[in-house]
């Protein structure tokens, strides 16, 4: 094998590696409430459902559950952005949600316990509480929405 022929194969490979674990990475991780809490700071405003809504949410989506709190008005979006939940008329096109893979989601639900989960908006981020549980570490969509 020549030099270039090394060097393009090293390139692929690199590429391929990065690409799976770019695609196949889970978006979210769950915490204690009290890690929650020291981490993210105190929760600014909240909207509770059921946990029953929640799963029902979720069996309308294959890969993500998207989640915003405004004015305790929450919504819910799943993939490719389509609308799940909403206490709200509509959703435009450049609201920023924050996004979690679903399997993220199912894990805290298989954790936790309890009737209601808790979408909380906090300073910088947003969270999802269940029990004594919490996720975050969501990403933006936008610009993260594929």
């Amino acid at each position: 094998m020549n030099i270039v022929s090394k060097s393009f194969f090293r390139i692929f490979s690199i590429i391929i590696l990065l690409s799976g674990f770019t695609f196949s990475q889970d978006i979210g991780k769950i915490f204690t409430d009290t890690e929650a809490d020291k981490l993210f700071g105190e929760v600014l405003e909240q909207s509770v459902i059921s946990i029953d809504e929640l799963k029902d949410m979720l069996n309308s989506t294959e890969k993500f559950v998207m989640f915003k709190v405004s004015n305790e008005a929450l919504t819910v979006l799943g993939d490719n952005r389509s609308l799940i939940f909403s206490t709200k008329n509509y959703v435009e096109n450049n609201e920023v949600f924050h996004k979690f893979s679903k399997s993220k989601v199912l894990e805290l639900i298989n954790k936790g316990f309890g009737n209601q989960v808790i979408v909380q908006k906090r300073r910088k981020v947003l969270t999802v509480t269940y029990g004594t549980f919490t996720l975050e570490l969501a990403m933006g969509c936008p610009p993260f929405c594929e």
